[in-house]
């Protein structure tokens, strides 16, 4: 759980920016974040189901503001990483602990949010965030 908020901060450290140059797409794109870094504020970690409406509604911030074509698929691939982790959280809250799937579907959860592809993707936002927003 810890991993995946980390995750979540990353990417929210990497939109939540206050200024960019003045394009007006990009100027959406540079402070559509602003709202990320306080997505799991009000979430206890242990809460699965607040977990997962999280996740989900970060997935969901991403894919509101239309990203620079430069790195669009990189976008929907974080967005994608949050939402998979979001369905996964969310099937988790009616299962019992004990049942071994609820292990393999929290893993599975967490597995997305650290894959290469993942992580590849938000390197490259924050690359481009870094270069483009101020």
């Amino acid at each position: 759980m810890k991993r995946i908020v980390a995750s979540v901060g990353v990417l929210a450290a990497l939109t939540a920016v206050s200024g960019c140059s003045e394009q007006i797409d990009l100027a959406a794109f540079c402070t559509s974040g602003g709202g990320m870094a306080s997505a799991f504020s009000d979430v206890d970690p242990s809460d699965i189901g607040a977990t997962g409406e999280a996740l989900g509604a970060l997935a969901t911030d991403l894919r509101s503001v239309e990203a620079p074509e430069e790195i669009a698929a990189d976008v929907e691939t974080v967005a994608g990483g949050f939402e998979s982790a979001s369905e996964s959280f969310a099937s988790l809250v009616d299962m019992d602990p004990a049942d071994p799937d609820y292990v393999e579907t929290a893993l599975a959860a967490s597995e997305g949010l650290q894959s290469d592809d993942f992580n590849a993707a938000a390197e490259r936002i924050e690359d481009y965030t870094a270069e483009n927003c101020s």
